[in-house]
């Protein structure tokens, strides 16, 4: 384990990068109850050579609540805003498109409703994230899917991003910069148990560099 306690992510970062290189051994950062950031060292072995596949957590359909609370209301409350809407005018001509005006607030409604939830499916499934033995991927796409691959051997010390919604539901993004790069090369977006995956993906990528 490391030294220190944290207040801050970025401080542990820079302890777990410095314990890597003086070390040589796999470090994760966990966040203790009290909010504090430490660095413990990774598993010797990996728990399973088994190919891993993830998505972005379902969790993610609670940042969409809201558009789809709101398209919900919309359409069950069609007839009501309709009502109000022909009061607020005061207009008696409106009367005779009545079921016009309610079927439009009813289709928007329904069209916001479906537009965030397709939204949110899309940034679920669309996404594959695949760690094995050789390295780490991204399936990106729904039928034409684009393939990026990472070897263990080319990956940079990875950094684990959270924001407070994520601490909240426990996910956490995982970005990877692959040697001789300045930009993040790879990102799993938003994943559950994020701690767990990049101490896996460590664990491997050690495994691999000693067997080579």
């Amino acid at each position: 384990m490391g030294k220190n306690r944290h207040e801050s992510f970025a401080a542990a970062e820079k302890e777990r990068d410095q314990l890597i290189r003086d070390t040589g051994e796999a470090y994760i950062i966990h966040e203790n109850q009290g909010g504090f950031f430490d660095c413990r060292k990774a598993l010797t072995e990996p728990t399973s050579e088994a190919v891993i596949e993830l998505h972005p957590s379902n969790k993610i359909l609670l940042s969409y609540i809201l558009p789809l609370t709101v398209g919900l209301l919309i359409f069950f409350n069609a007839e009501n805003l309709t009502v109000a809407l022909i009061k607020a005018i005061n207009n008696t001509g409106l009367v005779f498109y009545i079921n016009q005006i309610l079927r439009c607030f009813e289709l928007i409604g329904v069209t916001l409703f479906s537009v965030y939830f397709l939204k949110c499916l899309y940034r679920i499934y669309s996404k594959t994230y695949i760690i094995d033995a050789e390295g780490i991927r991204v399936h990106d796409g729904i039928w034409a899917k684009d393939i990026k691959v990472i070897k263990y051997k080319d990956i940079q010390t990875p950094t684990l991003k959270r924001s407070l919604s994520d601490r909240l539901l426990k996910t956490g993004s995982l970005e990877f910069f692959a040697a001789g790069t300045a930009s993040i090369d790879m990102r799993f977006d938003q994943i559950d148990s994020p701690n767990e995956v990049l101490e896996l993906i460590l664990v491997n990528a050690k495994k691999r560099y000693n067997s080579t």
